[in-house]
């Protein structure tokens, strides 16, 4: 509140001269139509208002341009100062705090799985799902969907990293030719792992999915996408589900550069 009496001084002080200067004339603002103004008495608006102080047999003018003044008044009122709108920076202790309560929030996905799938697409499937953790914590998977001959239809790579001075996880898959485009973010809600991605961004049919990794447990985990192909506008939900089963360890991959030889 002090913030933005601060900010309205500047422009309330003509009208409090004005105020001022009408009430030499006696003048009863009540009764005379106008605009009521932020809890200012109301303000006639008639052509030149011309009122006549009798003590000074002076005329003083209050013309129609107090209008826009008062439309200033609200929206100082109504818009936050942009230090507001920024948000206050977190301290170096948040953000450690933040990337110890979270960097092991993927920690269930290390390992191999296998996994049968639906969609409303391509029908029934399954495929392999393997993620290691890498030497600074960040996971890296692939997702493979497999033949029953063992041939690959589709895969795809991701890097997940803990951005802790945003207190997210931020994604970014990268099938074969496609670059660096499918970008996300993830949370920790409650047992659950939530993703809003996009995928296919350099195709003729990109689309928007929100994912839900949850039924989490040490062997399996259940998961679920529902896609937008209009830009979040609509949404079908459950699109494509996955069960997934672990078949393999936890591991992770040591330094790719080690500081010393081997």
């Amino acid at each position: 509140m002090d913030c933005f009496l601060n900010r309205l001084a500047p422009v309330m002080e003509p009208i409090n001269r004005l105020r001022a200067r009408s009430s030499l004339s006696g003048h009863n603002e009540a009764q005379s139509p106008g605009i009521f103004c932020l809890g200012l008495p109301s303000v006639p608006t008639g052509p030149a208002n011309v009122r006549r102080a009798s003590n000074h047999n002076r005329e003083v003018f209050m013309p129609n341009a107090v209008l826009p003044v008062c439309a200033l008044i609200w929206i100082l009122a109504i818009v936050p100062p942009a230090s507001a709108q920024s948000g206050a920076k977190r301290t170096p202790e948040q953000i450690k705090a933040s990337y110890e309560a979270h960097k092991g929030d993927f920690d269930y996905l290390l390992g191999d799985w296998e996994f049968t799938a639906a969609s409303q697409e391509f029908g029934k499937f399954r495929g392999r799902w393997s993620a290691v953790r890498l030497d600074e914590g960040q996971i890296l998977d692939e997702y493979r969907v497999v033949g029953d001959a063992g041939e690959t239809y589709y895969v795809t790579t991701t890097l997940r990293n803990y951005n802790s001075a945003l207190d997210r996880w931020e994604l970014v898959g990268a099938d074969a030719g496609t670059g660096l485009q499918n970008m996300g973010t993830a949370r920790r809600v409650g047992a659950e792992m939530h993703i809003e991605q996009k995928f296919g961004v350099t195709s003729d049919k990109p689309s928007i999915w929100k994912i839900r990794y949850y039924n989490i447990r040490p062997d399996s985990f259940s998961w679920s996408g529902d896609r937008s192909t209009d830009g979040g506008k609509t949404w079908v939900k459950d699109f494509q589900t996955i069960e997934a089963r672990r078949i393999g360890p936890p591991r992770s991959l040591g330094a790719l550069a080690p500081a010393k030889k081997p």
